[in-house]
């Protein structure tokens, strides 16, 4: 009976309610309600699971990754926190597939490949032992039974890979993640999360937010269009941006 009613009431609402309802219900303790999320919320994870595609993982693995990072923000989600579950969930699954792709490695090397790399090092290691310097791409070729290309590839495969946290820049501390990173995906997440925070505040805090930081204006500029003093608007706004930090933690 409790299944029942549980899934009437879904029915009969949008899939912003469905997904309060059925995380509502897994915090009670129904399990079974985690399910129904996973598949209430298939559409985006596939959404985001496609902007990996290309990278070195199936999209079935891409889709289970998905679904790992889904599963934690509905039970780690708080309604109190302010914002939509999915406006929630998407940084979260993003972060389990980057995270995957980054730990586990996109760059697959096939058998053939790790073979002739280790017949061109040894090749190599045979030529500078013996020489004091570096071989021609063509005697290594030539003593390996391979292309010139196959070499090429070879050696490239000896390379050591860079880590996506080591700092390649002395200046500023840039690192190859900051390099590589998916900007628009970020800020698609960024904007979406702003929108659903400003949706989350009422209508002259939402105000004094959007004069202050899209607007560009003073908080004397603001205090003006608000009726308000600046000492108003000053502690009124940093009241403001410590709810929503405190939502985004």
């Amino acid at each position: 009976m409790h299944d029942e009613i549980l899934q009437e009431g879904i029915s009969r609402s949008s899939d912003y309610d469905n997904n309060l309802v059925l995380l509502r219900e897994l915090k009670r303790g129904n399990e079974k309600a985690l399910d129904d999320i996973v598949v209430l919320n298939s559409p985006l994870v596939m959404m985001i699971a496609k902007r990996y595609i290309g990278r070195g993982c199936d999209i079935d693995d891409l889709l289970q990754l998905g679904n790992v990072g889904l599963i934690k923000a509905a039970r780690n989600y708080d309604e109190s926190y302010g914002v939509k579950f999915s406006t929630y969930a998407v940084p979260l699954i993003n972060g389990e597939i980057k995270r995957f792709l980054r730990d586990d490695g996109i760059i697959k090397v096939s058998r053939s490949l790790c073979e002739a790399s280790q017949r061109v090092a040894r090749a190599r290691e045979e030529y500078v032992s013996k020489n004091q310097c570096e071989p021609e791409i063509s005697y290594l070729a030539k003593r390996c039974g391979l292309s010139k290309e196959d070499v090429i590839q070879a050696l490239e495969c000896q390379s050591p890979m860079l880590s996506l946290n080591e700092v390649i820049t002395d200046e500023g501390g840039c690192t190859l993640s900051d390099i590589i990173a998916d900007t628009q995906t970020d800020k698609n997440e960024q904007r979406l999360l702003v929108n659903e925070l400003l949706n989350s505040l009422n209508d002259t805090d939402r105000k004094i937010i959007t004069l202050r930081y899209f607007n560009d204006l003073t908080q004397t500029k603001t205090a003006e269009r608000c009726g308000m003093s600046q000492v108003q608007i000053s502690r009124r706004e940093r009241e403001i941006l410590s709810r929503l930090r405190s939502k985004v933690v």
